[in-house]
């Protein structure tokens, strides 16, 4: 079957990489694609595929409509998605919401979700900073987001950021080229769509530069209701 084929190959990991998580007792969270999302999200609970889950303060899984044509991807939980539980309703949250808005999208009628299930993060003064996952890190969540994309069939994948367009990819993509360019999976007539991270976008301290990226990404959320019409 195609979908499984390209679904197999959404992170590409080196030996080298594989042996390491092996030393370091990490490894693929054990997932059964064929679960539906309501078993899946409660299964995600408990997942200990990485070390991750020791500080983060719960599992922040996807949400959404079950048979969305659009699926959105990001990075991983920030701050607020941490103590709250759900994707996507911290700052870079309502910089999505407002476009999504504007490109005449409704939240639940799509798919949110993140590459990485837990939030990573460093301990400065009383404040908890996000630091990027790791390749392995990525990889070991890998299994949880193969499952929501088998469950959900989107249509129109959005891929917000370096992390998440690779961990779609396969592939580190090079931003500045390829956003906002429709691109295909192998075989798959699944298109994806990279764009700017709003969690990036609003740490941006040159106004202009964040308008600029604000508005590529409402002209990607546009780009991707024009495909699924």
């Amino acid at each position: 079957m195609p979908e499984a084929k390209v679904i197999s190959n959404l992170i590409k990991e080196t030996p080298a990489l594989l042996d390491q998580m092996r030393d370091q007792k990490w490894h693929e969270a054990q997932v059964d694609p064929n679960l539906d999302l309501v078993t899946l999200k409660h299964s995600a609970i408990n997942c200990k595929a990485c070390p991750l889950y020791n500080e983060a303060t719960q599992t922040v899984f996807g949400e959404g409509a079950l048979d969305a044509s659009i699926m959105i991807v990001g990075e991983q939980p920030g701050e607020e998605e941490d103590r709250v539980g759900r994707p996507f309703v911290g700052g870079a949250g309502k910089l999505l919401e407002s476009q999504l808005s504007k490109a005449s999208i409704k939240r639940e009628d799509i798919y949110l979700t993140n590459t990485v299930k837990h939030f990573k993060y460093k301990n400065h003064d009383d404040l908890r900073v996000p630091i990027t996952p790791l390749g392995r890190e990525a990889h070991a969540c890998r299994p949880w987001l193969e499952a929501e994309i088998q469950n959900v069939q989107p249509k129109v994948i959005i891929a917000l950021g370096v992390s998440a367009a690779t961990a779609i990819l396969g592939r580190r993509p090079v931003l500045v080229k390829e956003r906002g360019v429709p691109l295909k999976l192998n075989d798959s007539e699944r298109t994806i769509i990279i764009s700017w991270d709003p969690t990036a976008i609003i740490r941006i301290k040159n106004q202009k530069t964040a308008s600029d990226k604000t508005d590529d990404l409402l002209s990607d959320l546009k780009l991707a209701k024009r495909i699924i019409e």
